[in-house]
């Protein structure tokens, strides 16, 4: 049996940003290191599940500078970027916070299943799934509640990042709801450079930050710190 905490939107413990999302989950549900929530940097690093070897290598690159800065490093667990960004803020001697799109109890085929048991032990796992939902979206599955996934750790995170994505992807609903929510959005430049994709320059247009040079993402975070209220740091 699986066991878990909970956290229950209305109570006192419900975390505060959350509360921000269009919609928020009702009750989170939680195993592992509960304190995590609070730290002082929050990024979520995500991505396409078809990744490149050079968005490998952003991806390493990327997640070791933002742990060496203490950000706790936010993703989904999914094959591709998500585990790049995990396994490497693990490795870094950082913190990582996982939002799967199934419940605790479950692994979707599409995870790593050893990382998500790894996160869930030593880390803090996360799903925004309600279990009796779940086993009512029998065909559905997984994919009714990656869109909840991406909106929750859009709410979560200070800032969300985007190694890469295709045309068409859940990536995109974070990004969009990032910027709903006036969290920084950050977008590598080689996302820009891939043929037929066209929504890079539309989230542009609507205020992601192009990143030409990682400096600007700790410049960026930077000025948030120190415009932030005590509490939000």
């Amino acid at each position: 049996m699986t066991t878990f905490g909970v956290r229950v939107q209305g109570c006192g413990d419900y975390p505060e940003r959350l509360l921000e999302a269009e919609d928020p989950v009702a009750v989170l549900y939680y195993q592992g290191w509960w304190d995590l929530i609070d730290a002082p940097r929050r990024v979520a690093v995500v991505g396409s599940r078809e990744i490149s070897d050079k968005g490998i290598r952003r991806t390493r690159k990327l997640v070791r500078m933002l742990v060496e800065h203490r950000c706790a490093i936010i993703s989904g667990l999914a094959r591709g970027v998500d585990t790049v960004a995990h396994e490497t803020a693990i490795e870094a001697g950082g913190a990582t916070i996982g939002v799967t799109g199934t419940p605790l109890s479950d692994c979707d085929a599409r995870t790593d299943a050893r990382l998500q048991r790894q996160i869930a032990a030593e880390f803090l796992l996360l799903s925004p799934v309600p279990i009796l939902a779940w086993q009512e979206q029998e065909a559905q599955r997984p994919r009714v509640f990656y869109p909840e996934r991406a909106r929750t750790m859009a709410a979560l995170a200070d800032a969300t990042i985007i190694v890469e994505a295709g045309q068409v992807s859940v990536t995109l609903i974070q990004a969009q709801a990032a910027l709903q929510l006036g969290r920084k959005l950050f977008i590598l430049n080689g996302c820009f450079d891939q043929p037929n994709v066209t929504w890079p320059a539309k989230l542009e247009a609507r205020g992601a930050i192009r990143v030409t040079e990682f400096e600007q993402i700790l410049s960026t975070l930077r000025k948030r710190d120190a415009h932030a209220p005590a509490a939000h740091r």
